[in-house]
């Protein structure tokens, strides 16, 4: 006979919500679906029934039994639910990602920061004193490059015709330069980033818990993001949306490979997003070189 230990581990594969109310609420899910193509069972009966289901073996097992015909016969849930105004995330992935990209499309301005974790290979955890804090418009983008709290770097992305200028300046390294990249507009920005994660909903694999992020109500979800030759065990992205206004409050691709380290994996984390930022209006023009900075590219100097 299965234990309750194992029938909860089966109905958690499930991806059910392991709550007081998530049971009801799948439970509820479970007979509007029934409803549909069976004679309806009536709702006075229905709490007599809850009872019955959750209190003996054999209607905990009837229960698991029928969610999973449920998932085998393809009626849609993910995770249970259907998509409404209210919980607008537990509609299908690929649904979601329409709905987001388009909240994406608002954006006119966002800065966030970025920084890199190194996981190492028992499970703990070092964080970069090197992060990034992004400013991005339509059409540019800026970072910032600190060490700890040390401004280290100004980079300004540009778009002239077709190609991208990116124009830097060392502050550690007193040098600066330019370098015109052809055809693209160089490395993706935050913005690109999110689109392209969001863009992959319909590999979403799990729905994770709401938390709250910088006094936000977020809802998240775990997306399979693979390249040729990733670990399918590690290599995920994680990103959780703010509820009211559908657009990303953190993001985590976590998995990525390090060079010569096949112990190590790198998480790169974005976070504090603010998406009405009051961005001074030279944030995207390169600013003049200090008195007493080389025109050097930061290797030339360092190898010296």
């Amino acid at each position: 006979m299965r234990s309750d230990r194992s029938l909860e581990s089966m109905i958690q594969r499930l991806r059910y919500q392991n709550t007081a109310d998530g049971r009801r609420e799948t439970l509820e899910n479970l007979y509007s679906a029934l409803d549909e193509s069976h004679e309806q069972q009536p709702a006075a009966g229905r709490p007599e029934i809850w009872r019955w289901s959750m209190k003996t073996q054999t209607g905990r097992l009837a229960l698991a039994a029928a969610v999973l015909a449920i998932v085998l016969t393809g009626i849609t849930f993910w995770p249970f639910g259907g998509a409404s105004t209210a919980r607008w995330w537990l509609g299908s992935p690929a649904a979601l990602g329409q709905e987001l990209l388009a909240a994406l499309d608002t954006i006119k301005a966002v800065t966030c920061r970025e920084q890199m974790v190194s996981v190492n290979a028992d499970g703990s955890e070092d964080v970069s004193s090197t992060w990034t804090q992004f400013s991005i418009s339509k059409d540019s983008y800026r970072r910032d490059i600190y060490d700890g709290n040390s401004l280290r770097e100004i980079q300004w992305y540009i778009p002239d015709g077709n190609d991208m200028i990116q124009t830097g300046v060392r502050f550690d390294l007193k040098c600066y330069g330019a370098v015109r990249h052809k055809g693209s507009f160089g490395e993706m920005d935050p913005i690109e980033r999110m689109r392209a994660c969001v863009a992959q909903m319909d590999r979403a694999q799990r729905l994770l818990e709401e938390r709250t992020i910088d006094g936000r109500t977020c809802v998240g979800f775990e997306i399979q993001t693979l390249a040729p030759g990733d670990n399918p065990e590690t290599r995920a992205s994680r990103i959780w949306f703010d509820v009211e206004t559908r657009l990303p409050m953190r993001i985590e691709h976590s998995g990525l490979p390090v060079t010569g380290d096949l112990k190590c994996a790198l998480t790169i984390v974005q976070d504090q997003f603010d998406y009405d930022p009051q961005l001074p209006p030279d944030t995207f023009i390169p600013m003049e070189p200090p008195a007493g900075f080389v025109n050097a590219h930061p290797d030339e100097l360092q190898q010296k």
